[in-house]
């Protein structure tokens, strides 16, 4: 099956079919290699798209099952080319402190959706629709104000009020267009993987003092242990300018914690960078994970499952607030679109019976409305374990935040009560989180 120039979706390398396979399976290549280009655009999420071109694979096997094994080699070559490819978003994307982005229309919703981008496009929906004249003083507002450098316009649609806009605005155009360039993922993929081995050999266990205790406790006041899966490092800091070329900004003090995939293996490392003295060090990004590492599956595993039960979450400090808290395992997942995608590890599944999932309170503006990205995010996670037979909770702080800032609130007000040496608050007789829905 093919879809343009040299371009095979799934077929085995020799091929000779039925002729009432033909239309069929042609049909079926051009399903999977759209949903390949989509999944790059940002047209289609990538969970939609793998589930089209499992359904395109099944469909193809009925008619000609003699060739399954071919079929289903390629639909993992491709399912491992998608996953990667929003791993990468997923990577890159939590790396940029500006989430705004203009458009010459609005063609990149799942992106914006899946990856926490606000879209703003000059045309709508179509790439045909005028604007009115207000919708431009808005938007050239917006740029202005939100510090947005480049208007993204496609180069098979007319420039010319990007151009307009960019003039008025001060900004650059850049062009979206196909990459005829095709990158070796799988040998970027090893490269990285060996990278936060080597670096994760490099580092060792928190200790008192240093500036990863001192981090903690400036995050999680009161807290007497760190735990044994977070370390301290001495990293270095590089940064990427827009030529693509990286350059050595320094080496700094580091928290490093490990990710693993649903399967064990190490696919990621999170870093946060920081000074002697504990604080956030001074760098365009203070918390990096590894680019391109292949899963749109991890976690960062804290600890094991106690007693079948096993907390979720986004963040590191989260986790670690969450579990003096509540006195569960919890593993931070880094973002909702991770969290989303979280898979109970294979060797757990018989000594994992309950899931608490500890949701971010967050609110973000899309589409001119307000969204909860992180309860979102946890809803779909819980209903989709709940199909594979887990016993799921979420649990929510009763105002916007996470539970990192529920536990200094709590401190604080012990420290009020003239309590200072308490360590991690006593929340047993207090019930502050909302329930929305009970075990089951």
């Amino acid at each position: 099956m093919y879809k343009g120039k040299n371009t095979k979706a799934m077929l085995p390398e020799k091929f000779t079919a039925p002729s009432f396979v033909s239309t069929y399976t042609s049909t079926a290549a051009g399903k999977l290699f759209t949903a390949l280009v989509n999944v790059k655009s940002g047209k289609q999420d990538a969970n939609t798209a793998l589930r089209e071109a499992e359904e395109s694979m099944n469909k193809t096997i009925e008619a000609d099952a003699a060739n399954q094994a071919d079929y289903e080699k390629n639909y993992a070559a491709l399912k491992t080319k998608i996953e990667s490819i929003d791993a990468d978003y997923t990577a890159k994307l939590a790396q940029t402190t500006n989430k705004d982005i203009v458009t010459s229309h609005q063609a990149f919703g799942y992106l914006a959706r899946d990856y926490g981008l606000k879209e703003i496009s000059i045309m709508g929906l179509s790439p045909d629709a005028e604007p009115r004249a207000q919708d431009l003083l808005e938007i050239s507002k917006f740029v202005k104000a939100n510090g947005v450098k480049y208007i993204f316009f496609e180069e098979l649609v007319s420039d010319q009020l990007a151009k307009t806009l960019a003039n008025e605005a001060g900004i650059k155009k850049a062009l979206v267009a196909p990459r005829h360039r095709e990158e070796n993922t799988a040998e970027s993929i090893e490269k990285s993987l060996r990278t936060t081995s080597f670096l994760w050999s490099k580092s060792r266990s928190v200790q008192e003092g240093d500036a990863v205790w001192k981090y903690l406790n400036r995050r999680i006041p009161g807290i007497q242990q760190i735990p044994d899966d977070i370390h301290y490092a001495n990293a270095q800091y590089w940064e990427t300018d827009e030529s693509g070329k990286s350059h050595h900004r320094g080496d700094y003090d580091a928290m490093v914690v490990r990710g693993f995939s649903p399967c064990g293996k190490l696919v990621q490392m999170h870093t946060t960078y920081l000074t002697p003295e504990g604080a956030k060090a001074e760098v365009s990004n203070v918390k990096k994970i590894r680019p391109g590492c292949g899963f749109s599956s991890f976690a960062f595993r804290i600890g094991a499952p106690t007693n079948g039960v096993l907390g979720l979450c986004e963040g590191i400090e989260t986790a670690i607030a969450a579990s003096l808290l509540h006195g569960v395992p919890v593993w931070p997942c880094h973002s909702a679109s991770v969290l989303e995608n979280f898979q109970v590890p294979a060797d757990m599944v018989d000594a994992v019976k309950r899931i608490i999932i500890f949701a971010d309170n967050d609110r973000s503006k899309v589409g001119g409305g307000i969204r909860n990205t992180g309860m979102l995010a946890a809803q779909a996670l819980a209903k989709r374990l709940r199909k594979e037979g887990f016993r799921v909770l979420i649990m929510v702080t009763g105002r916007v935040g996470d539970f990192n800032d529920r536990y200094n609130d709590l401190r604080q007000a012990q420290v009020t009560c003239d309590t200072p040496e308490a360590a991690a608050p006593d929340v047993s007789q207090e019930p502050f989180e909302r329930k929305f829905r009970n075990f089951g």
